[in-house]
C-alpha cells in the first residue's frame, strides 16, 4: 500500500499505513493488519496468474509467508507480492 497516507489533524502528521501483521486464513485469503489498527480479508486467487506464481497455487506453498516492510514473501519460494 505505497503511499496510502492518513493525516492525523491533531498533532499534524502524515502517517504512511504499512502492513503489521498477516495471518493465512484459508485457500488464499489473508487477513491484514496495518499499523494503525484497520485490518481485513484479502483475497489474493485472482492476482496469482502467471508462470511466476504458478508454485503458489499450492495452499501449502502460498500459506508459508512473512511480512518485512509492506510486502509478502513465501518463505518456500522467495516470491514476492508487494501491495
Amino acid at each position: 500500500m505505497y503511499g496510502a497516507f492518513k493525516q492525523d489533524s491533531s498533532i499534524e502528521v502524515k502517517i504512511m499505513l504499512e502492513v503489521s501483521k498477516a495471518e493465512y486464513i484459508e485457500e488464499y485469503r489473508i487477513r491484514i493488519t496495518f499499523n494503525n489498527g484497520a485490518s481485513g480479508v484479502v483475497d489474493l486467487k485472482e492476482a496469482l496468474w502467471g508462470t511466476m506464481f504458478e508454485n503458489l497455487k499450492d495452499y501449502n506453498a502460498f500459506r508459508k509467508f512473512e511480512v518485512p516492510l509492506r510486502q509478502l514473501i513465501t518463505t518456500e519460494t522467495a516470491t514476492t507480492v508487494g501491495f
